[in-house]
C-alpha cells in the first residue's frame, strides 16, 4: 500500500511475492501463499496517449518544410512505427522502389518486419532518403537517441500548440487503420504484434502488395 509506484510496478512486486511464497511452501517454511490475498486493484486505463486529429495532421503537413522534425511525426502516424524503431532504421533498410522498410524492435513479432510506405508520406521518405547517410533519421552524421528525439518532439509540439507524446503517432495509426477498415491481420503484421497464425508471418511479394494496399486505405 505504501509503494508510490505505478500499477505495473506493484504487479511485478506481487508476482515476486507469489513466487517467494511458493518456494517457502515447498520448503515447509510457510503453509499458505499470503500473496494471493494482496489486492492491487484494477489497472487504470492510461490517458497519457491521445490521437492526432485530422486538423493536427493537416497542420503537420503544412509545416514539413519549415519544421525539421514534422515529417518524422507524420511518418510515425502513417507507418505505425515506434519512435525507437524509426530512429534505428538504416538507409539500407529503406526499399524506395518497392515502397517498404525493414525494421522493428522490442519483440520477436516486431523485429525485421515489413513496414509498407503509405502514399501520403512517400514524398517525405524520399526527402530524407540519402544514400550517403547511415541512418534514415540522423543529425550531423550521427544517429539520434530516443531522449534527443523526445526533446525535439516536445519542442515541435510546443511550437505547434499540440499536446502529444512521441508514441501518439503509433496509436493514431492503429486508430486510423481500424476506422478505415483495414483487416486485423494486416494491422498486426504492420505494427509488429504477435499473431497466433505463423503463416501470417511469411512475407511474399503478394503480401507486401497487400500491406501497401492496406496502409493506403488510411
Amino acid at each position: 500500500d505504501n509503494i508510490d509506484k505505478s500499477w505495473q510496478t506493484k504487479n511485478h512486486v506481487q508476482s515476486l511475492m507469489h513466487q517467494l511464497f511458493d518456494i517457502a511452501i515447498e520448503l515447509d517454511v510457510a503453509t499458505k501463499n499470503y500473496a494471493s490475498f494482496v489486492k492491487i486493484g484494477e489497472k487504470q486505463k492510461s490517458e497519457k496517449h491521445s490521437m492526432f486529429t485530422k486538423d493536427e495532421i493537416s497542420k503537420l503537413f503544412d509545416v514539413v518544410f519549415s519544421e525539421p522534425y514534422a515529417d518524422t511525426v507524420l511518418i510515425l502516424i502513417y507507418t505505425g512505427m515506434r519512435p525507437s524503431e524509426l530512429l534505428s532504421i538504416r538507409i539500407s533498410d529503406v526499399h524506395i522502389d518497392e515502397r517498404y522498410i525493414i525494421g522493428g524492435v522490442k519483440t520477436k513479432a516486431g523485429k525485421n518486419r515489413v513496414i509498407p510506405i503509405n502514399n501520403k508520406v512517400y514524398p517525405l521518405i524520399l526527402k530524407r532518403y540519402d544514400k550517403n547517410n547511415v541512418f534514415f533519421v540522423q543529425n550531423n552524421g550521427h544517429s539520434i537517441s530516443y531522449s534527443q528525439y523526445a526533446k525535439r518532439f516536445a519542442e515541435l509540439m510546443s511550437r505547434l500548440d499540440m499536446q502529444h507524446l512521441p508514441h501518439d503517432g503509433r496509436h493514431t495509426f492503429a486508430s486510423l487503420a481500424n476506422t478505415a477498415g483495414v483487416n486485423d491481420t494486416a494491422i498486426k503484421l504492420i505494427m509488429g504484434h504477435a499473431s497466433s497464425d505463423l503463416t501470417e508471418r511469411v512475407y511474399t511479394h503478394k503480401s507486401i502488395t497487400e500491406l501497401l494496399n492496406a496502409v493506403n486505405m488510411i
